[in-house]
């Protein structure tokens, strides 16, 4: 496709990005390039800095808050990185050993990481990016709703 391509759908129409299951530390869904700030890894769960640069998230520092998506590839320091903003992401190594159907969560006791439990200490911001489809699979949805326990 060119640049600006238009894609018109009609009634009953839908995007079917065709792999549910992707390989290990691959995604598929959407995803956005943007400038890292700092090393960033794969699996990392990033934030938009002031800069306009993504850093990792960390639900214990508000400042780093909302997560706007999930690192599918690597970057360093002022140069680009693919960031998963909703789609499926399997990862064996960047994501703990999820339960099925569990609620997922940034991280607060590791910047940048996925977590199982939510944030619970004051000043922690909650928010919830997804749900796990397998032991080390996911469906992430950053929406950016979160919500800031006193």
């Amino acid at each position: 496709m060119a640049d600006d391509t238009v894609i018109n759908l009609g009634e009953a129409g839908k995007i079917d990005f065709g792999d549910e299951s992707p390989d290990d530390d691959e995604a598929t869904g959407i995803v956005f390039s943007f400038i890292a700030g700092a090393t960033l890894a794969i699996g990392d769960v990033v934030y938009i800095h002031t800069d306009g640069e993504v850093h990792k998230s960390d639900a214990d520092a508000i400042t780093s808050m909302p997560a706007v998506g999930i690192c599918v590839s690597s970057g360093s320091d002022g140069n680009a990185v693919d960031v998963l903003v909703q789609g499926i992401m399997h990862d064996t190594s960047a994501f703990p050993t999820f339960t099925e159907g569990a609620d997922l969560f940034v991280s607060g006791a590791t910047a940048g990481a996925v977590t199982t439990t939510a944030p619970s200490g004051s000043g922690d911001t909650v928010q919830k990016i997804g749900v796990a489809l397998h032991a080390d699979m996911a469906y992430f949805n950053f929406n950016t709703t979160e919500v800031l326990l006193a």
